[in-house]
């Protein structure tokens, strides 16, 4: 069985979308305006400038049946409202 790596440090600078990873898989998005996201400081970025209620998605475009995927996720700004 093969095995594939891909990792993204983030360490690049991006606009309009996320690039490509360290190690060359390109991020595929969608939802949202190409604006949305941006990649710099060592973070990928998606900012509700537009649309917020627009559902918006980062994946990278390669099949795979088995993984592991380890991440941090930091919300810049949270609801102040009650539902």
């Amino acid at each position: 069985m093969s095995t594939t790596t891909i990792r993204d440090t983030f360490n690049r600078a991006v606009v309009d979308g996320w690039g490509a990873t360290d190690t060359g898989h390109p991020w595929q998005t969608s939802g949202g305006a190409a604006m949305d996201r941006q990649v710099s400081g060592g973070a990928g970025r998606v900012t509700l400038h537009a649309a917020p209620g627009a559902i918006r998605s980062q994946r990278i475009g390669r099949p795979a049946t088995d993984g592991e995927i380890v991440t941090q996720v930091v919300a810049g700004q949270v609801s102040e409202t009650t539902a």
